[in-house]
């Protein structure tokens, strides 16, 4: 597997998409935490404390001051586009591969790879509201991807993001370290030029516009300095907090269907467990895949998504 199919699929199943307990529903405060998905264990970023502590020892910064003009979300993603999503990634990706190469019991490879995309506290970084990975696309953007193209067509079309683009909880930002590009803009389309060479982004992947003043060529989240002592906080169901390296961090719950919840040190994004059923139930009847997402039953066709079939409570491809 090449490291840009590994990089999409331990994103997509949620491997590599999270730092730990944050993004799990239980409480905790992005003050303790020091690495996110760019890896950053430094703080590099010097500039004067915009956002202190309220008096109840909570971040004193809304979300509208964390992301000022922040662009429309499109729709959510449905139980049911993100069950059929989960399908086909977990039929396309594990196709190739057999007992011989590795997987002892390929089926339960296949049928808990579903288990665990469809689980919402799996996909961090759609909940950040940054893309994928070292991507330019969103989660949610790859996900319709695979399905508007049906099969294992829509598997690897996304694209490599520049790689002095850093993109954390903490939003996306240049590399400091690094010359800063010049930006021109083509509709959607964003030009990062450095000396000697070029980069381009469709900002629309992220669901966002190009921006010639934007050193990251489009309208991302920037960061936002705060007091690092402060807890998290809620804002609707948008969680906010301060990093150890003194930089507001943004979790938008609703995006992935949950909640945002205070607790007496700090906040969590919960996602709704409806007790319908377990991911235990997950099975095949025909073709048809019923699986467990958010707590309540969901039922698709594998061969309405472009695949063969059911079997062993997984799709599968030719």
């Amino acid at each position: 597997m090449s490291a840009k199919s590994l990089g999409m699929f331990l994103a997509f199943f949620g491997v590599a998409c999270s730092s730990g307990e944050e993004f799990q529903g239980v409480p905790s405060t992005d003050a303790s935490s020091e690495t996110s998905e760019g890896g950053r264990t430094t703080c590099n970023i010097d500039a004067p404390i915009v956002h202190g502590i309220r008096p109840d020892g909570r971040v004193d910064v809304s979300a509208a001051e964390a992301w000022p003009n922040r662009p429309p979300e499109p729709s959510l993603v449905t139980p049911s586009e993100l069950l059929g999503g989960c399908a086909i990634l977990s039929a396309c990706f594990f196709r190739l591969q057999t007992p011989d190469g590795g997987i002892v019991d390929l089926d339960k490879q296949m049928a808990d790879a579903v288990r665990s995309c469809v689980n919402p506290a799996s996909h961090g970084n759609e909940e950040r509201v940054i893309p994928e990975f070292d991507q330019n696309e969103r989660w949610s953007f790859n996900l319709r991807t695979l399905l508007a193209n049906k099969g294992c067509g829509g598997l690897f079309k996304s694209t490599q993001r520049p790689a002095g683009i850093i993109c954390e909880e903490d939003g996306c930002w240049w590399n400091p370290a690094l010359a800063p590009p010049s930006v021109t803009c083509s509709g959607d389309i964003a030009t990062l030029a450095v000396p000697g060479n070029s980069f381009t982004r469709d900002c629309s992947h992220s669901f966002t516009k190009c921006s010639d003043t934007s050193l990251t060529g489009c309208t991302d989240r920037a960061p936002v300095t705060c007091q690092s002592a402060a807890n998290d906080r809620c804002d609707g169901d948008i969680k906010l907090g301060c990093d150890r390296c003194g930089m507001v961090s943004f979790h938008d719950c609703g995006l992935m269907g949950g909640h945002c919840v205070e607790n007496s040190g700090g906040a969590a994004c919960v996602y709704p467990n409806a007790g319908l059923c377990t991911p235990e139930n997950q099975s095949c009847e025909g073709n048809l895949l019923t699986s467990c997402v958010g707590g309540t039953p969901v039922t698709i066709d594998c061969v309405a998504l472009g695949l063969t079939g059911c079997s062993n409570a997984h799709c599968f491809a030719p």
